[in-house]
């Protein structure tokens, strides 16, 4: 009896959902939208805001937090030692973090470069990913003995997102509940938004086609999920059952970032995007510490690293991108 009270109660504290009222954030415009950019990503340093167009010539554009009236610095689009062809964030490094003025991008998911935000240009120095079986992927995490990164090619053996060291190869992490419907197509259906906290000893995995979080312990393990909502969201399939109707289906999770602290998750729960966002802020163990709705559709978020505000791209009626800025406290 006791064995049986025991499975129970695992599965009561491992899976649990949302049940937190949202407080509501109206956002301030920072940069309003042109029509001739496209921002793709945002982030954040100390003094900087940097933006990615990867649409744009321009490809990095770097503003000072304090004057936003023109660029401080930037990069053009090409290939070449000072180029970038197709940047995104890395989006933790504790083996090489970042220094106070300064971030980190993965390059045609290629290369990994440092970039230091200078009096008035970027410098930076570049490697090439050495771990072939890595590429091509998005959401790069690197610790002190690891690259985790999301696969983004389909193939049977890959999981949801992978980790791996140059000595040891790849590890490839299945969801922790895989329906036997998704399994022809599963690196799409359990896509994850993923991030990665090495002090916390934290990878966390939410899932663009489930509104589902997964939690697991920095070499897979699982730990715990947590669902937004009262009825559980689910990929649809295509006609011959093999591949997800991406178009068709509910986008759930679209983004995420952590600091030191917490982990921010950004929810969408529509088929074309046209829902008013939550930002659900959990502690890296997968306690929900608070739930906001945002006035706005956001698409990319950032978080001043002391929890205090969120920078957001946030498409207006014309689908044209505005930087919004929403304070936290």
């Amino acid at each position: 009896m006791k064995g049986y009270l025991g499975i129970i109660l695992f599965f009561l504290i491992a899976c649990s959902d949302v049940r937190k009222e949202s407080v509501l954030l109206k956002g301030n415009i920072l940069l309003e939208g042109r029509a001739d950019k496209r921002y793709d990503e945002v982030g954040l340093t100390d003094s900087y805001l940097i933006l990615l167009d990867r649409k744009s010539d321009t490809i990095i554009q770097v503003f000072k937090k304090d004057d936003l009236s023109h660029l401080h610095a930037f990069a053009l689009k090409g290939y070449g030692s000072t180029y970038f062809s197709s940047p995104e964030f890395v989006r933790s490094n504790t083996k090489d973090a970042a220094g106070k003025d300064e971030f980190w991008i993965v390059d045609n998911r290629l290369t990994f470069n440092r970039v230091q935000i200078t009096t008035d240009s970027l410098c930076s120095d570049h490697k090439y990913i050495s771990i072939y079986d890595l590429m091509p992927s998005t959401y790069y995490n690197i610790t002190s003995k690891e690259i985790y990164a999301v696969p983004i090619v389909e193939k049977d053996v890959f999981g949801s997102f992978c980790y791996a060291n140059e000595k040891d190869g790849v590890y490839w992490v299945d969801p922790p509940k895989e329906e036997k419907a998704y399994r022809l197509c599963k690196s799409i259906a359990y896509l994850p938004n993923l991030c990665v906290n090495e002090r916390q000893n934290s990878v966390v995995a939410a899932l663009r086609f489930f509104n589902r979080i997964d939690f697991y312990d920095l070499k897979g393990t699982y730990q715990r999920s947590v669902t937004y909502g009262r009825k559980p969201i689910a990929p649809l399939l295509a006609a011959d059952g093999r591949k997800v109707d991406v178009l068709g289906s509910v986008k759930c999770f679209i983004d995420l970032f952590g600091t030191n602290r917490y982990v921010y998750c950004l929810y969408d729960g529509s088929v074309d995007f046209s829902n008013a966002f939550t930002l659900l802020v959990f502690t890296w163990d997968g306690r929900l510490k608070k739930s906001f709705r945002l006035d706005r559709s956001v698409r990319r978020i950032a978080v001043d690293e002391d929890d205090r505000f969120i920078v957001g791209l946030s498409p207006d009626e014309n689908g044209i991108y505005d930087v919004i800025k929403y304070e936290l406290e």
